[in-house]
């Protein structure tokens, strides 16, 4: 596995404890130790009580935990179905799916394309210029890395970038039909 950043990875995935709304482009599965993930978990956990007990949405908690429990290799309580069910605004269903996406891409499992792409449809609104142009160029390239049923060993967003990188400038001599999937864009 590659050398992980465990203070950025922390400090990243705990921004979902702090009150404002969570950002869409930041990058929140980067491989966490069990450890952590483990202390992760319960925070969150005993922070959902707290909302609970509040009357507060515990929404980001709970997509918290559901980090936590993909690097503890443990089932969330309620899954990614559930949950998107229980958004309260396109805000927080385009959080959980690109959430779910950088997970799946983590380890490249099949389907991470459509949940970045779907919640990269669902975050452009709430986008500033720079964070859009930013994940659409991520997406971009994590769309180049070869995603299979079968788990990889998970990466953090560097190593899958340049992975792709890689990737997608071997392909450069390949005759490809490019569909524009971003008219908003270019018009």
């Amino acid at each position: 596995m590659a050398l992980i950043d465990p203070v950025n990875d922390v400090s990243t995935v705990s921004g979902l404890f702090d009150r404002e709304p969570p950002s869409l482009s930041a990058w929140y599965a980067e491989p966490l130790d069990t450890v952590v993930a483990g202390d992760l978990l319960v925070r969150a956990e005993a922070g959902q009580q707290a909302c609970l007990r509040a009357g507060e949405s515990c929404f980001r908690l709970r997509v918290l935990a559901i980090i936590c429990h993909a690097w503890l290799g443990s089932e969330p309580e309620i899954r990614h179905e559930a949950l998107a069910a229980l958004a309260g605004d396109a805000h927080e269903r385009a959080l959980l799916d690109l959430v779910q996406g950088q997970l799946l891409a983590s380890r490249k499992i099949s389907g991470a394309m459509e949940y970045l792409q779907n919640g990269f449809r669902l975050a452009a609104p709430q986008l500033g210029a720079t964070e859009y142009f930013a994940l659409l160029q991520r997406h971009d390239l994590l769309d180049c890395l070869p995603y299979s049923v079968n788990p990889s060993v998970p990466q953090n967003l560097a190593s899958l970038l340049n992975e792709a990188a890689v990737i997608n400038r071997l392909r450069v001599g390949e005759r490809r039909h490019h569909v524009i999937g971003h008219l908003d864009t270019v018009g």
